[in-house]
């Protein structure tokens, strides 16, 4: 069985890596991510033609080679629509049919599942979130059903919060530098539901609060980001603004603006359910009513000729999501429209933006640098 995960063409240096004894190989950029490999070498632990449930697999090929190694039915959980998006493309490229993709802020079914896999990289999800995940996947699995997690970092906290939602967790290594494999059954229905949304305020000077609310995975959790804050405290807003917001988060850039700038309409967009879902109900709770909140993970094209562009979501000089959000941001404004985008180090933004706008000046707030142009 052979599987590709790249779009690179035959001339340009690839990997191509054997799973399960040689019975499947996969070909991707730079080899698969150690915990993406356990996974699927984990396969064989599964029962036959189990009902399947994968979290956190970003390319499809654990979902892929399940289906075909054990003729599973398999869902595949994701919640940014980029992720969708490179499944469906890996689905495509290998004429796979058959698998459930699903881009949802929280797992629906209670009791369904035999078995669900999370793929666990280092740094890709908070702790909290794993948490969230872990109880999440107890009340989707039948009683019986194994949850399985692949992580590549140290497995002893993994392990402790297995134990404590499931009262059970073994530990199998894997290959390479620290992955290992944690299994865990359910054997019995939780006792409490731990909930973890989290409530806050966001003020800033000679403005009124706003109150927030947030959940795992959303940016930014339990907290006003020092960033978000920088941007709002800098950013201008005037009558009859139509404020644009990619990147939301849990809202609170944007909500704040339009909360004190009663006239603006307020447009929020993100690539992430949770957030959106978050987001709506920020302004919801905050009494804004002239707001509507997007999810997108592509370039925004809109004629509305927006005149207030902000982003408090930050990204490395010469990122690729960087250049995109910028462009986005300068297409959809109007002319004379102001754009206020955030970094910890911005030169290169400056620059970027100064190229694009012709102009850019930085104003420092807080630790971080806030660049701002003119349409």
């Amino acid at each position: 069985m052979k599987i590709t995960v790249t779009d690179e063409n035959k001339h340009t240096i690839v990997t191509e890596e054997s799973f399960l004894g040689d019975q499947c190989f996969v070909t991707s950029r730079s080899g698969l991510s150690i915990s993406e490999s356990v996974l699927i070498n984990s396969i064989v632990r599964l029962p036959d033609c189990p009902r399947l449930l994968i979290l956190g697999n970003r390319t499809g090929a654990v979902g892929m080679i399940a289906q075909q190694m054990i003729d599973a039915t398999v869902t595949m959980h994701t919640f940014d629509l980029f992720d969708q998006q490179e499944i469906e493309l890996n689905l495509t490229r290998n004429n796979a049919t058959g698998l459930s993709i699903r881009c949802e802020p929280d797992i629906s079914e209670r009791d369904h599942f035999d078995a669900i896999m999370l793929q666990v990289s280092k740094g890709a999800m908070p702790n909290e979130l794993i948490q969230d995940l872990l109880q999440q996947i107890h009340l989707a699995l039948r009683d019986g059903g194994t949850c399985i997690v692949a992580i590549d970092i140290d497995p002893d906290w993994l392990r402790q919060q297995m134990r404590t939602v499931y009262g059970n967790c073994s530990v199998h290594a894997g290959s390479g530098s620290s992955p290992a494999l944690l299994l865990a059954t359910r054997s019995k229905p939780l006792k409490k539901i731990k909930a973890f949304k989290a409530q806050f305020t966001m003020t800033r000077p000679d403005a009124k609060p706003i109150q927030l609310q947030s959940v795992p995975g959303v940016f930014a959790h339990r907290r006003v980001d020092t960033g978000v804050q920088a941007v709002a405290e800098v950013a201008t807003t005037q009558p009859g603004d139509r404020i644009l917001d990619i990147g939301c988060g849990c809202g609170a850039l944007g909500i704040s603006l339009a909360v004190n700038e009663p006239t603006a309409h307020l447009t929020l967009i993100d690539s992430n359910i949770r957030s959106t879902l978050i987001a709506e109900q920020n302004c919801s709770l905050n009494d804004l009513t002239n707001f509507r909140v997007l999810l997108s993970n592509d370039r925004f094209n809109s004629d509305e000729n927006f005149t207030l562009f902000v982003a408090g979501a930050y990204y490395s000089p010469h990122d690729k999501i960087a250049e995109l959000l910028i462009h986005a941001g300068y297409n959809a404004l109007a002319a004379a429209g102001r754009a206020y985008i955030v970094a910890k180090d911005a030169k290169w933004h400056q620059t970027f933006m100064l190229e694009l706008f012709g102009n850019a000046e930085i104003v420092k707030r807080r630790g971080y640098q806030i660049v701002m142009s003119t349409r």
